[in-house]
């Protein structure tokens, strides 16, 4: 696809976004059937720049993002209280 859409996946995720050559690019919210989630910018398939991912447990985590990794600035928030950036 290319443009804006919605990605099912078999394990039962779900991608609604953008698009660009067959790839996650752009804005989009990336839902696990496990729960959880990342609501921020990809590029080329993969987190990159400004996003949240939020885990299944109540964790979370906001900041940058590069190559599908954390990187740079960001704050880990844990479900039990308290906070790292």
């Amino acid at each position: 696809p290319h443009g804006t859409g919605t990605m099912r996946y078999p394990n039962g995720d779900v991608y609604e976004g953008q698009f660009k050559n067959d790839r996650r690019h752009g804005a989009g919210t990336y839902t696990y059937a496990g729960g959880g989630a990342y609501v921020g910018e990809w590029r080329d398939d993969r987190r990159h720049g400004a996003g949240e991912r939020t885990y299944s447990k109540g964790d979370s985590y906001r900041g940058e993002w590069r190559d599908g990794e954390r990187h740079g600035h960001g704050t880990i928030n844990y479900a039990q209280g308290g906070a790292y950036t």
